[in-house]
């Protein structure tokens, strides 16, 4: 597990990668392009015991997607390349890619 750097990463590069430095780590970021730069914690994701692996947790008033399923209160298990929307749909929110870095080292 050493140097090994969890992330989620926008789509669109104007907005900043968030790093996930905690095992069980909250995720705070703009949500939508618009506004104004708002961040908010809207989901949790915990380290797997698989290195590859993790479990992300829906922590808005929202629906958030997770690979395509919309995600109310359940846990969903992630992995690295999984795409994450914090809204119940794509049109107007931002779309991160989790991303585990350091995997093969």
């Amino acid at each position: 597990r050493l140097g090994q750097a969890r992330s989620v990463v926008p789509s669109d590069s104007v907005f900043p990668e968030v790093e996930l430095a905690e095992d069980d780590a909250v995720v705070c970021s703009r949500v939508t392009p618009d506004g104004g730069g708002e961040v908010v914690a809207w989901c949790k994701i915990r380290r797997g015991g698989d290195v590859s692996a993790a479990t992300i947790w829906n922590l808005s008033l929202d629906a958030i997607i997770v690979d395509g399923r919309v995600i109310q209160q359940e846990a969903v298990d992630i992995k690295p390349g999984s795409e994450i929307v914090p809204g119940p749909q794509k049109d107007g929110y931002l779309l991160y890619t989790f991303d585990i870095t350091g995997l093969n080292d």
